[in-house]
């Protein structure tokens, strides 16, 4: 199992460049459920299919920790991840789908790389300076909610913070 990983490029409006594992996707009046009720999960699938090209996800796939207000924005954001083990969507048919061209949005994301998914190769990613904010805090929330992970150890990454 691994995780993507991706680089936000300094064309987008936000002028933000770094790492980052967040989709990025102001909520629309469309973001709801066949019954007209709205949801943060329509949001976040929409915004999936924009940035990287790939549809078909089920929205119990999507996890969020927590929220967040981007002060310099002055909006809220819903962090989290999607989890796709067991919707029979690959990272490497991911990756394919934004190498060829069929995310309209990709512009949005200088590079991708996919990372295992296991705290000694996470670990690595976290101590890098080089993040979008909400980006590494995702990323740590991702952390903690998988793995057993000791206090001393989250001391010891929030540290180097």
């Amino acid at each position: 199992m691994c995780f993507l990983l991706t680089r936000r490029s300094a064309r987008v409006d936000s002028g933000r460049t770094g790492w980052y594992i967040s989709v990025n996707e102001g909520f629309l009046p469309t973001d709801c459920t066949p019954a007209g009720v709205p949801d943060p999960a329509v949001g976040v699938l929409r915004g999936i299919y924009e940035e990287l090209g790939v549809s078909g996800i089920p929205s119990h796939a999507v996890v969020f920790h927590t929220a967040m207000l981007d002060v310099r924005r002055y909006q809220f954001g819903l962090l989290g991840h999607v989890d796709l083990q067991g919707t029979g969507i690959e990272a490497a048919t991911v990756v394919a789908y934004r190498q060829t061209g069929l995310s309209k949005d990709r512009f949005e994301n200088d590079r991708i790389e996919l990372v295992d998914w296991n705290l000694d190769a996470v670990i690595p990613y976290l101590k890098q300076k080089d993040w979008v904010a909400h980006g590494w805090l995702n990323l740590f929330h991702s952390v903690v909610s998988t793995f057993d992970i000791s206090p001393e150890k989250l001391h010891e990454i929030l540290a180097e913070k």
